[in-house]
Formats: C-alpha cells, structure tokens, sequence
C-alpha cells in the first residue's frame, strides 16, 4: 500500500527515527482508510452525476462536461477533507479517553507500546519525537498536506473510472466524458 502513497512515504517526515509513521500508515491502516475514502467518494460522486443528472430530460442541461468537471473537482475536495479529518483526525482532549483510529490517536497508543520496558532515557526520546510530530501536525507541516493530495489524486483516477463504467447506464450522459467506449448510434 506504501507505493500507492508515494507523495507520502517519501516525505522526509515519514522516516522518523522510532517508525511512528509507517506504524499507523503501513501497519495500522492508514494508507488503507485513505484509499477506501478516496474510493467510496469517487464513487458517489459518480453515481450522483450519472444517476441524479443524467437519468432524466428534465435535467439534460445539466449533464454536461463542465459539470462533469465540477463533479471531479468536488470528488477530489471531499476526498482531501476526508483524509485530513478520518485519517489524521485532531489532537485529543486533555485527559480525554482515546478512543479514535487516527494518526493523533495512534501516535500516543503506538508509543506506549514501544516505551514500554524501554530504558528512562530512550523513552524520553521517544517521548520527544512523538510530541514533534504532532507539534508539526498542529502546525500542518507534517504529512497531513501529502495524504490529504495523495488521497485526492486517487479519488480523481476512481472517479474517472467509475465514469466511464456509469455512463452507459445513463440516458443523457453517455458522451460525458467522452464517447468512448459506449458510444450510441
């Protein structure tokens, strides 16, 4: 899965020292939750153009390329909110319960888990290397941007796809985005 968020996982960012990134992206999921995101999305998207729009003579003009366009365009937004607010999620409250699978979540439960029997000061540093990472989360200078682009771009390629899938079940849509393959006669 790392290689399809490659914006992300060649961050220098993502190769800290104690491996809180490829913990939560690689092993907990997170590059899975931003894929399914990016997917379930384009695919709504698409279903409303085609199914909403497209299926009636009474919105005909509506179904036309630039709405198409808007539609991508909106697909790959949602799509980028989504990965910032499901995947990374926000720093949890003082004395809050954890409870959420995000990044912020994951970074407090991962580090318990590898400071755990870990000498005082390697847990300190430890320590120190998770409160950088969400200091620079706050600050949106980690890989929030990335995944968030990452997981866009993914969702404008399924959203063309399922385009070009739907478009045939549609009855003023066929030639969006383009006549082919299901061109009529």
């Amino acid at each position: 899965m790392e290689i399809l968020f490659k914006l992300v996982s060649s961050m220098e960012e993502y190769a800290d020292a104690y491996g809180y990134h490829a913990h939560f992206f690689e092993e907990t999921s997170g590059f899975t939750t931003a894929l399914l995101i990016s997917l379930g999305v384009a695919a709504v998207c698409a279903a409303i153009f085609y199914f909403g729009l497209c299926m009636s003579h009474k919105t005909v003009n509506a179904a036309t390329l630039p709405v198409w366009i808007v539609f991508l365009v909106l697909a790959g937004g949602i799509s980028f909110l989504g990965a910032d607010v499901v995947v990374i999620g926000s720093e949890p409250e003082e004395d809050s319960e954890i409870t959420a699978n995000n990044f912020y979540a994951d970074l407090e439960s991962y580090y318990l888990e590898i400071s755990d029997g870990a000498p005082k000061t390697e847990a300190e540093e430890m320590n120190k290397e998770k409160n950088e990472i969400i200091e620079n989360l706050n600050q949106g200078d980690d890989v929030g941007l990335m995944l968030g682009l990452n997981t866009a771009l993914w969702s404008l390629l399924f959203f063309y796809i399922f385009s070009v899938i739907l478009k045939g079940f549609s009855t003023t849509g066929v030639a969006i985005p383009h006549l082919a393959p299901h061109s009529r006669k």
